[in-house]
């Protein structure tokens, strides 16, 4: 397996710039999801490192080969990366093993050594027996599997997973993030994941690279990403945060006294933190109903078996500033103008490059 790294690497089609001076590593034996919405350039990335994509300009660069940088563009059989797409594109009219097999065949390699090598990968995804299964007889999870199989048995230095998991339904889904898991443990393979679920990266990455309008926003942990976002997007973006002014009053150790129209609270902030007027993000699970806290109007409330999910709107702040959201215990009637108040836990005081 190999450290994959991508310098200044930008990308355009026409007039849009869809990989805008991006600059990543992926560790050897990470696996490390690349998130964001739609049209953020995820994909891109993923299909310059396949090599289906040509770069503009930058570098992109695998152990000690280079695969991209100014000339040079090392086509995609020559890279020994493999890629799981989420159609699958499995051949109906193979068996399994075929399936399996046929990057060997195409690469040369002796029919013995074909044989093993599909059976070893058949093995490592918990599909020993069904090589003579056709696609069709097997179930979403398992044609999943089938398409890791023939990724691996090319033995890959680089595994490249194209939103695999999409197609799944929700319980499936589940099942199948503990089996990835529980591949890159045992082969210890370098992987990027392309997905635009959040669950999905938080679940699976050992570090997460958000994306939005083909820029990397931040790359972190999924802990350091959802507790200490690096900007308003992130903030935003990461378990549906919301972003409030705020007046910072006092710093110390890592944590700071914040006052919002005559209530105070503590919340963590970067070591630069400075008093004055500062943007803190907020998670719903940072914030509870209280009688003695911020008095906010109801905007929304939906019940989603087990809790309501409320979007709250603090009185005292202009309309134009975001909602805050939470979720409560149970089934809670509110209707839209209603007034509670919240109090805070916790919150992050954003950096100050980001405000």
């Amino acid at each position: 397996m190999a450290e994959v790294v991508l310098k200044d690497v930008v990308k355009t089609y026409g007039e849009t710039v869809a990989v805008d001076s991006v600059s990543l590593t992926v560790k050897n034996g990470e696996l490390l999801a690349l998130l964001g919405a739609s049209g953020c350039g995820k994909t891109t990335i993923l299909r310059i490192l396949a090599g289906f994509e040509e770069i503009d300009s930058g570098s992109v660069c695998a152990g000690e080969k280079v695969f991209s940088s100014g000339s040079v563009h090392v086509s995609a059989e020559n890279r020994n990366v493999g890629v799981v797409f989420q159609s699958y594109a499995l051949w109906p009219h193979m068996t399994v093993a075929e399936n399996v097999e046929y990057p060997l065949k195409v690469d040369g390699i002796k029919n013995g050594n074909r044989k093993l090598r599909v059976d070893e990968a058949l093995e490592t995804v918990g599909l020993s027996g069904r090589g003579e299964c056709r696609p069709a007889e097997l179930s979403g999870g398992q044609r999943q599997r089938v398409a890791l199989a023939r990724c691996l048995v090319m033995k890959p230095d680089v595994v490249l997973l194209d939103e695999p998991l999409a197609n799944l339904d929700v319980h499936l889904r589940e099942s199948m993030l503990h089996e990835f898991k529980e591949f890159h443990a045992q082969t210890e393979a370098t992987m990027v994941f392309v997905t635009h679920d959040q669950s999905e990266a938080m679940a699976i990455a050992d570090r997460i690279a958000v994306m939005d309008s083909g820029r990397l926003l931040q790359v972190s942990s999924p802990c350091e990403l959802y507790e200490c976002p690096a900007t308003v997007q992130v903030a935003r973006f990461i378990g549906r945060g919301s972003v409030i002014p705020v007046n910072v009053t006092a710093c110390a150790d890592g944590k700071c006294e914040i006052e919002l129209e005559g209530y105070h609270a503590k919340v963590r902030c970067p070591a630069d933190t400075a008093t004055g007027e500062c943007l803190c993000a907020f998670k719903g699970e940072w914030l509870n109903l209280d009688n003695d806290g911020l008095r906010c109007s109801v905007v929304r409330s939906v019940y989603r078996g087990g809790q309501t999910a409320l979007e709250l709107r603090i009185c005292s702040l202009p309309d134009n500033c975001d909602v805050v959201r939470l979720n409560i215990s149970g089934y809670k009637k509110m209707s839209p103008g209603e007034t509670v108040c919240v109090t805070i836990a916790d919150g992050w005081i954003l950096p100050l490059h980001s405000q």
